[in-house]
């Protein structure tokens, strides 16, 4: 071997090891429970339906639910090849908080499409619409 193929392997770093910890996923599951959480509280002041807050909240979620995706499927391209950023169980566990965050979200949204949620009242939101 020549003496720049010895210095170029001696360059190469090892591959990183997975994280053992489940922080990252909580914290980020963290975020979409408190955004969910904000927008009930919202709704409870303000109960009528309005497009541009639905729109709002499913913006704000889109970042921690793709964190939580990413978490998932997080590798490190090495010369090796690919390693995964995360131990498998925490891999599993992002996966999973990332299907129990979009249930969340969703039926939250579904509810609310619907006037179902605490503090929305169908029947003042038909009668608050105008006839003319």
């Amino acid at each position: 071997m020549s003496m720049s193929t010895l210095a170029e392997k001696s360059r190469v770093e090892p591959p990183p090891k997975p994280e053992n910890t489940f922080r990252d996923v909580i914290s980020v599951q963290a975020i979409v429970v408190t955004l969910t959480v904000g927008l009930l509280a919202y709704i409870q002041q303000e109960p009528v339906f309005a497009p541009k807050v639905e729109v709002g909240f499913l913006l704000l979620v889109l970042g921690p639910l793709s964190g939580l995706w990413r978490i998932s499927r997080a590798v490190n391209r090495t010369s090796a090849g690919d390693v995964y950023l995360y131990t498998s169980a925490v891999r599993q566990y992002a996966r999973q908080m990332f299907l129990v965050s979009l249930l969340l979200v969703g039926g939250v949204s579904v509810f609310y499409w619907a006037h179902l949620l605490p503090g929305q009242d169908p029947a003042a939101t038909a009668t608050a619409e105008p006839n003319a």
